[in-house]
C-alpha cells in the first residue's frame, strides 16, 4: 500500500481491474487485453499508452439502466474537470 501511495504516476505501466487490462503500455496492451482493438491510444508521461474507459462494474440489483454510449477519455476528462475545477489540467 505504501509503495502505491508514494509512487510517481509516470511509474504506472499496467492497471488491471477485475483481471481486465484497463490501462497499460501500448505494446503490453496489445498482447494482454481480452479485446486488444479496444481502448484509446494516448501519450502519458511521454510514453505511448492505451486506456480503456469502457470498464464497468458488475450490475447491481435494481431496475435496469438504459444503454448509454461508452465514454471516451475526453468525456472522462471533461466530467472530472467540471466536477473538480481546482484540479486543473489532467495530463494523461
Amino acid at each position: 500500500y505504501e509503495n502505491v501511495c508514494l509512487a510517481d504516476p509516470s511509474w504506472v505501466e499496467l492497471v488491471l481491474i477485475g483481471g481486465d487490462v484497463t490501462y497499460g503500455r501500448a505494446d503490453w496492451y496489445e498482447r494482454l487485453a481480452a479485446e486488444p482493438a479496444g481502448g484509446e491510444s494516448l501519450i502519458a508521461w511521454g510514453k505511448p499508452m492505451r486506456l480503456d474507459c469502457t470498464f464497468a462494474a458488475p450490475p447491481v440489483p435494481g431496475p435496469p439502466v438504459p444503454d448509454q454510449p461508452l465514454p471516451t477519455l475526453a468525456d472522462v476528462r471533461s466530467a472530472l474537470t467540471a466536477a473538480y475545477p481546482p484540479v486543473g489540467p489532467i495530463h494523461a
